[in-house]
Order: C-alpha cells, then structure tokens, then sequence
C-alpha cells in the first residue's frame, strides 16, 4: 500500500491545491496577486519550487513501488499453472477460488481508476469472478470429498501451504468435524516453521505472521480437547497464553484443559509450574476461537460439554436430506468403488448385496427399422427373482452429439435448485448447473430424443425437456428419488423412468450409486444408463429401492444429460 508521512502528505496536499487553483489565480489581475510588488513574496517562489521537487520526487518514488508490486503480482499471475477440466480436481477449485479474494484485493489497493486496461477487464469479467459464498462451497466441496472418500489430507492436497492447511481446518471447525479439523490443522502445524521462516512477499496484502500462527494455536488447541488429546491441548494452549499473558480467554482455557487432564488421569496433575494459576480449580469452562484476538473477549462463547472422543469424521454437513447413517454408509462404500465398478463386483457376488445377473446383447427390438442398420448395445441387470434394476446403453452417443450438447448447454448453464417451502432455491446436497432444451432445438437434440425412444421402448409424447447438467467444485447429489409426488392434475403423470447419458468420463468419483441396491454405475462418455422409477406390480406407487446419487466429484468434470419419461402414453406392463 502506498503511504506517505504526514509531512510529505502536507506538502502535497499544498501543491496540489496550488496546482488546481493555478488556472484560476493566472486569471486574476496583476494587482490582486501582487507577488512581483515585494522582494519577500517573490524570493519565497524558491521555496515553493524546491518543496515541489522533493514532494514530486517522493510521487515518483511510491508510483515505482505501486508499480513494482503490481510486477510482482502479474509474475505470481504468469507463473500460475492452468488446468484442463479433465484433470480439474476438489483442490484445484478450492485453490483457484481462494486465490482469487487475495488476487483482487491486492488489484484494488495497486490500481487506479486511471487504469483502463485494469478496468475494462474487471468489467468484461466481473460476473465470472468468484464471491465469498464460492470460496465457502470450494471448502465444503474439498470436505464432502476428504470424507466421503476417506482420503487423507495428503492425499487431497500434497503441497499445500500452512495458510490453505490453516483455512482448511478451520473451515471442518466450524462444521463441528473435530476429526477431520485435527488432520489439517496437524498438518499445517508441521510446516509452521517453513512458515515463519519464509520471506515476506512485496504485495501490499499479505499473511500475517503472528496472527496466523495465534490462529492455529487458539483452533488447534480446542480441537485436541474435544478430540480427548488432553496433553496436546495443555502444550498448544501454554504458548498461545505466554504469546499472550494478558488474554483471559486463553487463561481459562489453559485452566480448563488441565482440569480436565487431571480428572481424567485420576490423579495429581501433570501440569508443569508454567500453569500454576490451574491450582485449586475443581472444574472450569472452555471457549471456542473467536476468529480474531482483538475481539476474542468479547467473542467468548462457554462449552461446558466434556471432550469427546471423535475417531470418524462428522458426516452431517454431507447428509442434508436426513437419510439413514447405516444407508449412507453403503453410499460412500459404493462411492468409492470407483474404478472397480461397483455394477461388475455386484454381478461377481462381491458385495454384500443380493447376486445379479448380467445380459449383454445388441438387439433390434424385434426388428425395429430404426435399429437394424445400429442395433442397440444393452446391458441388462436383473436380480435373483428376474426384476429389472438397471440397463445400460453402452455407446448410445457418438462422439459429435455429445460435444454438440456440451457446447449448447455452457451458454445456459444455471445453478440447480431444489423445491422447498418457500419456492424453488439452490441447495447444499446438489452442487451443479443445468440447462434444459425442448426436444426440436435442432436436428441433434431431435435425433437424441428419438434414440431414446426406440432403444427404451418408450414414448416421448409426455418426457419432459432434456437437462444437461454440469457438476461444479467436488459437485454431487445426495441420495434421492426422481419419481416425485403423485399430481393428479398433471396429465402426464408422473415419472416412470429416468434416462441418463453420459456426456463425460471421470477419472475420479462422480459414480450413480444405489444405496438400497449395491450397485453403481460409473460415468463413461457416450454411455447411458436408465431405470424405472415406478413400481410394476403398483402402477403410480414410486419404488423406493430406486433411491440413487451422484457420488462427488474428485478428478475430472462431471457432464450428464437426463430425460426423464412420465406415464402418459406408457404403461408399465410393456416393459
């Protein structure tokens, strides 16, 4: 940031005004500004025009600092690595988005109004630049995903910074995750001396040293004590309290966490003579970081609860729609068979779920016309009493519709929204964005939706409009149905089976799953996958083993199209 002392400050404020007002003062007569009329007046000129030098000479000198940090910020820029959508990971979004609040704040304290190139950019990409609910949903989306496929941090994040292992762990604190906050924060306690030891930047935004390492004593400590990491607590605790004798909170907590040890052990405290204030203290309360040691008094909050062991991770920020855990278990295990479908293990008897059978087979549907040039590539699941579950259209795209589709759906895209009380809103457990198109856009959308005819068998005359969708940061759908409520005003009834392609392989994640079945399907560009979501023998009855996910994205991105066949002019019995 650019500063000037108070005197240089007076002395061009003073220039500056003469500057303005010289226009004017050269206008006013001879008589009015009688400088030439004294030796004094004039001799006095000197004086102002060498104090015009050194004010000047200071300008330039802070311009060609402002304008060595703004080289400074372009080089960080330059040297940034760009990453295709196919190898786009959790991190890389978690680490784009961050970065992009510390970009812009240090743009805005190393510009001017006067630069136009600056401004004309910021203008033709302001509606693409992250907001601070973007950062928040990179976090979540890099914790669904840590959690969901109990990766380690290392894993996630090999070279991550002491600032981004520090945000990271604070964000799982504030989900109440102790065990997942203990892995990043452990994680950036490891590297807070090549922290410290590294050289501060030239930017005018930067970490602070101290304050961040206050951050992670005061967070960390608090996570060992409700992870029952009594001694860890004690030692982070004792030096946040001598970094800060004069803070009461760290005082009480340092009290509270010996307390505690001492119950637990039985017997006469371990505690060192550093915390010789403890003595005497039956039983104290701990207060939780308050995100900033100016206002950490006044942000003291009691917890009076006991620590608590915590040996598995906190899943209810992954689980907003309530399921049962014993359910979403078998979700996240399917979840990450990925890569070892879970659809081949079942057909193998590898899991836990009843046997299936597998029936591979190009048919004609009897002898269709549309099909005997292309014969439909079908895969068919059935269980052991012969029910269908699942078919999978194997190459049911080529190549240049889905490119099609994926191109005309980026210029739409909108987040997906969920229906509640209030009306339709975007939601936490579906993280994408979607773009709909009827059925004649163009003659691909048009040969799509009569493929889908003839290979299921089913008429279009009801289906609603095609959905692309694109899953965004670590994107998913928690486990839900697709048949929805009985309306018997709608005409078309209600949805009897949903058709899904897919649009994209992933490397990583992003697998449909079936809780309730055991069985998973994992995306593979061109493919498609479809089921019914009604039950036969209860025509209008949605079938609850049908409760499906899209499993969160780690590696690639995730593109899909639905169509989604309602009962009018279909009937069960057909299929």
């Amino acid at each position: 940031m650019i500063r000037f002392n108070s005197k240089t400050l007076a002395r061009l404020v003073l220039v500056l005004v003469s500057v303005a007002t010289y226009g004017a003062a050269a206008e006013q007569t001879n008589d009015e500004r009688d400088v030439f009329s004294s030796t004094s007046a004039t001799v006095d000129l000197y004086a102002i025009r060498n104090n015009l030098s050194g004010v000047l000479h200071e300008y330039i000198a802070a311009e060609r600092d402002r304008l060595l940090k703004l080289e400074h910020l372009t080089t960080q820029l330059r040297k940034a690595p760009m990453v295709t959508e196919e190898n786009f990971t959790a991190a890389h979004g978690y680490e784009i988005i961050s970065d992009f609040e510390r970009i812009m704040n240090n743009l805005i304290l190393l510009t001017t109004p006067r630069d136009e190139n600056v401004t004309e950019w910021y203008q033709h990409s302001k509606h693409a630049i992250p907001a601070s609910d973007d950062a928040n949903g990179a976090r979540n989306g890099l914790l669904r995903v840590q959690r969901t496929y109990s990766k380690s941090v290392n894993e996630l994040m090999p070279f991550a910074s002491f600032p981004r292992l520090l945000d990271m762990g604070i964000q799982a604190f504030d989900q109440q995750d102790w065990t997942t906050a203990q892995q990043w924060l452990s994680a950036a306690f490891e590297k807070r001396a090549e922290f410290e030891a590294e050289p501060r930047g030239l930017l005018p935004v930067e970490i602070s040293i101290n304050e961040s390492i206050d951050t992670l004593l005061d967070y960390y400590s608090y996570v060992a004590y409700k992870t029952d990491d009594l001694e860890l607590a004690i030692a982070l605790s004792s030096e946040l309290f001598e970094r800060h004798p004069d803070e009461f909170r760290f005082e009480d907590n340092l009290a509270s966490y010996a307390a505690a040890l001492e119950e637990k052990q039985g017997s006469a405290s371990m505690y060192t003579e550093s915390a010789n204030h403890t003595k005497g203290i039956q039983s104290a309360s701990t207060s939780t970081p308050a995100g900033s040691l100016q206002n950490s008094t006044e942000a003291k909050t009691s917890d009076n609860q006991a620590p608590v062991s915590a040996p598995t991770p906190n899943f209810e920020k992954d689980n907003l729609l309530r399921h049962d855990e014993d359910e979403m278990h078998e979700y996240r295990a399917l979840c990450q068979r990925h890569g070892v479908p879970a659809l081949r293990e079942a057909l193998q008897g590898n899991t836990s779920a009843p046997a299936y059978r597998g029936e591979c087979k190009l048919t004609t549907r009897g002898g269709r016309p549309e099909l005997m040039l292309r014969p439909a590539k079908v895969e068919t699941i059935t269980d052991v009493h012969g029910a269908v579950r699942l078919r999978v259209f194997r190459d049911f795209l080529v190549d240049s519709e889905r490119e099609h589709i994926v191109t005309a759906a980026r210029e739409r895209l909108q987040r997906s929204v969920a229906f509640n009380s209030t009306g339709y809103a975007p939601a936490e457990f579906r993280i994408s964005k979607v773009a709909w198109f009827k059925n004649d856009v163009d003659e691909v959308f048009d040969a799509v939706n009569r493929r889908i005819e003839h290979w299921t068998g089913l008429s279009m005359a009801t289906a609603e409009e095609l959905q692309v969708c694109n899953y965004g940061v670590s994107g998913h759908y928690e486990p839900h149905y697709d048949y929805g409520r009985v309306d018997h005003t709608d005409a078309r009834g209600m949805r009897l089976a949903t058709f899904m392609m897919y649009l994209s392989s992933v490397a990583e994640g992003g697998s449909t799953v079936f809780p309730r079945l055991g069985l998973g399907v994992t995306p593979h560009q061109n493919d498609a996958v479809s089921w019914h979501n009604l039950r036969p023998e209860q025509p209008g009855w949605g079938n609850e083993l049908t409760l499906h996910a899209g499993c969160p994205v780690v590696q690639g991105s995730k593109w899909v199209a639905n169509k989604w066949i309602h009962e009018g002019g279909n009937s069960v019995c057909t299929i």
